[in-house]
């Protein structure tokens, strides 16, 4: 929504040095509730921009199976 304020003004190395922050979410410890989406959002984020990973698209599979398995009643229940 901001991408114009936040990411577009940005210089490569800054670019670059953002994905690694946002990168660091990789192997990071989730608790098994929506916390989940995060690390959904992220790695979405860095593969939009060409900073992906081949392991990063099966943990988002992974990661919306779950999150879809609590759905009921048009809400998620949290583990």
């Amino acid at each position: 929504m901001a991408r114009d304020q936040l990411w577009t003004p940005l210089s490569k190395p800054e670019r670059e040095q953002v994905a690694r922050w946002f990168a660091s979410i990789r192997g990071a410890g989730l608790h098994r509730n929506n916390h989940m989406f995060f690390n959904v959002m992220t790695l979405a984020f860095l593969e939009q921009e060409g900073f992906s990973r081949a392991s990063d698209a099966p943990v988002m599979n992974h990661l919306m199976e779950v999150l879809e398995a609590w759905r009921g009643g048009g809400w998620f229940i949290d583990g």
